[in-house]
């Protein structure tokens, strides 16, 4: 790469020195694969846009940091034919043709091991899955275009979907499209109900489980500490050392079964749904969706065979956790809407299952049970590590509020997933179990703000300022994150 022989007078830190680096990189990468014999037309039109010297390539940063960077390219017009054309409509698609970049990395930056190999093989497992993914559900994942080696890094390309805003928006408006829960939910059924191999990308499954041990590390910790006093310790307490060992011991036996096909991160940011229509961006009317309620999942990278329920748990996370920061923010009457959401997703999910494969009520029971176990696990990691945590809905001086919730509903449902609570139960039972640990954590925030008014909902953050979250956000920074938080506060977006 040019220029590093004079990094040190460029006034950048080693992070965004890097980053920019890595923008060239790929920018370099897309323009020389880019062919007029190429079978997608969008690769098409960018390789014909850029031989006619009237275009060159733009690059946007998406998220990403840690295991990944994604980002936006597109065709940027040159000044003077900017001028000159600017009335052409035969510029029109080539000006909007736009692609979707991973390059990935060869470590994972959240595990605490520094010298493990997070193999760049998994983009490639990425890229198949994807195709696989749009015959069992078409229009439903975006068409993958290339797949690139670049030094020790992989890069992958695909369509620019036009469902290009991540559905955690909706939650954290407080109101989600139930169109997208059955349609999503018939999708996940489809792709559970496929075949997968049992080694297919199997070394994305032990590079998760090795942060297992630091967060066992964290729940010991507070089960051993005498003087702190928190509803975390009481139930650590509670349980005992062994016990929460135990959780970790299950959850670790549970993360190396085979039962199903899982995409392993379906958390709601790697959910794409159209965007919210721009003329209701500010009004006080929430319920408002794009035409069409299309969805298209993405990040596929750690897919593999594995446990049942585990991709249940990941979609259910987000809105779990702000339904609890919308309590605590006094907007509890946004509850019972995502419940509904989240048990329409479930209704759906448990019918298509039940045609498609002829499932049995022992499967749906673990399946639901399983869910139940990882989705605590996925409130205790926010919780512990403030996953997505900037982007909720409350201010800043109710974090530790919304990490105690978090944590205190998350380890509840590890104890009724891992732990022998939930043994014998029945889906309904089980149903009843999450809707009341919720509720009864609700009523908690409730007398713990009595007296407090209650916020306007703010629109997302994320959508204002036309950014999305991968990787837990890590990428972006503390610094830039609080800056982007501090700069949009200046601009009225109460909703």
């Amino acid at each position: 790469l040019t220029g590093m022989g004079n990094a040190e007078d460029d006034g950048l830190n080693e992070y965004d020195r890097d980053k920019n680096q890595k923008q060239s990189l790929v920018l370099h990468t897309i323009a020389s694969a880019c062919t007029t014999s190429s079978q997608f037309a969008d690769v098409q039109a960018i390789a014909i846009a850029l031989e006619s010297k009237k275009f060159s390539l733009g690059i946007q940063n998406l998220s990403g940091g840690y295991t990944n960077y994604t980002y936006k390219v597109f065709l940027v017009p040159s000044v003077d034919d900017e001028e000159q054309n600017n009335d052409d409509d035969s510029d029109v698609t080539e000006t909007q043709t736009a692609l979707f970049v991973k390059l990935c990395f060869p470590r994972a930056f959240w595990n605490p091991d520094p010298e493990y190999v997070y193999d760049v093989e998994r983009i490639a497992n990425e890229y198949e899955m994807m195709l696989r993914f749009a015959k069992l559900a078409p229009g439903c994942v975006a068409t993958p275009y290339l797949l690139l080696d670049v030094g020790d890094m992989k890069l992958l390309a695909t369509q620019w979907n036009p469902d290009d805003e991540q559905m955690g928006n909706q939650f954290i408006d407080g109101v989600a499209d139930e169109r997208v829960a059955k349609k999503l939910a018939a999708a996940v059924a489809a792709f559970h109900c496929s075949h997968i191999d049992a080694d297919f990308n199997t070394d994305a499954r032990d590079c998760m489980i090795d942060i297992f041990p630091s967060m066992e590390d964290l729940l010991l910790k507070m089960a051993t500490n005498q003087t702190a006093s928190s509803r975390m310790k009481e139930l650590t307490l509670e349980l005992g050392v062994e016990g929460c060992s135990k959780l970790f011991d299950a959850a670790t036996k549970s993360y190396r079964e085979q039962d199903i096909p899982c995409h392993a991160d379906l958390h709601m940011f790697n959910i794409m749904v159209e965007k919210k229509p721009q003329i209701d961006l500010f009004s006080e009317q929430d319920d408002i969706f794009g035409e069409n309620g299309t969805f298209c999942i993405c990040d596929w990278e750690m897919t593999m065979k594995g446990p049942l329920g585990l991709d249940m748990g990941r979609v259910y996370s987000i809105p779990v956790a702000c339904i609890l920061a919308h309590a605590i923010s006094g907007n509890s009457d946004v509850v019972d809407g995502i419940i509904a959401w989240l048990n329409l997703y479930w209704k759906e999910y448990s019918d298509t299952m039940t045609k498609k494969s002829g499932q049995s009520t022992n499967f749906l029971c673990k399946s639901y049970r399983n869910a139940m176990a990882w989705l605590g696990w996925k409130l205790y990691a926010i919780s512990i590590f403030e996953w997505f945590v900037p982007f909720f809905p409350i201010e800043s001086g109710d974090v530790g509020s919304l990490k105690e919730s978090v944590g205190v509903v998350g380890f509840t449902l590890m104890k009724l997933g891992f732990g022998e609570g939930g043994e014998g139960l029945t889906v309904d039972d089980l149903h009843s179990r999450l809707n009341s640990t919720i509720s009864d954590e609700i009523d908690h925030i409730k007398s713990s703000r009595r007296g407090r008014p209650s916020l306007r909902r703010k629109s997302s953050i994320l959508r204002q300022s036309n950014r999305r979250v991968s990787d837990a956000f890590k990428g972006m920074g503390r610094e830039s994150l609080k800056k982007m938080i501090s700069d949009l506060s200046q601009v009225g977006l109460d909703k």
